[in-house]
């Protein structure tokens, strides 16, 4: 995405959208451009099957086998 600081920050100031605040700038384009991929189908994220931070974090482990075993663990405390 390039970057247009002065068509942003101008267009947050009137509270416009940037498309109809600068509809001529190349960020606009580029927008207009991602949008228009995403409306079609076509973004390719590379991501399948993500389920971010926290989703790591507590899935499953389902691997035959791979028990924890807490009993040596308990028996020390």
């Amino acid at each position: 995405m390039p970057n247009d600081y002065r068509a942003a920050v101008n267009s947050v100031n009137l509270g416009r959208p940037l498309v109809e605040t600068q509809p001529s700038s190349v960020i606009t384009a580029e927008i207009k451009r991602v949008a228009s991929l995403i409306a079609a189908g076509e973004v390719d994220t590379g991501e399948k099957n993500q389920k971010g931070f926290l989703g790591s974090l507590f899935r499953r482990n389902n691997t035959p086998g791979a028990r924890l075993d807490l009993s040596a663990t308990l028996n020390k405390a």
